[in-house]
């Protein structure tokens, strides 16, 4: 697939995330959950086991009183950031995307270097 240089999609990926991106074992998971809530916090809990995984979580120093609450999640959890459509997704299993609204509010916008 090709990908447009970051300059002119103006934004920054590692290459080993966009690697785990394109992963064909997991894609079309993704791809498939998307718009399925339980499914997308099953994802999160999964995620947040790996980050200490390996790790003696009573050796680490509790820093949560740092980290501002976060706002609730948005129902539904999976929206277009306003200004972003389906043609602006990276789309690399063949399954149909679903149909996603879109953030109401104002357009992102970044300011070039």
């Amino acid at each position: 697939m090709d990908i447009p240089p970051v300059k002119q999609r103006m934004e920054i990926r590692l290459q080993s995330d966009a690697d785990l991106a394109h992963d064909p074992r997991a894609t079309c998971l993704r791809q498939a959950v998307i718009d399925h809530n339980f499914a997308m916090l099953t994802f999160r809990e999964a995620t947040q086991q790996l980050t200490v995984l390996g790790k003696d979580t009573s050796q680490l120093l509790d820093c949560s009183d740092l980290i501002p609450i976060p706002k609730p999640l948005p129902d539904p959890m999976a929206y277009y950031l306003s200004g972003f459509g389906i043609e602006d997704v990276d789309r690399t299993c063949a399954l149909p995307f679903s149909v996603l609204s879109m953030q109401p509010e104002p357009v992102t916008s970044v300011v070039p270097a």
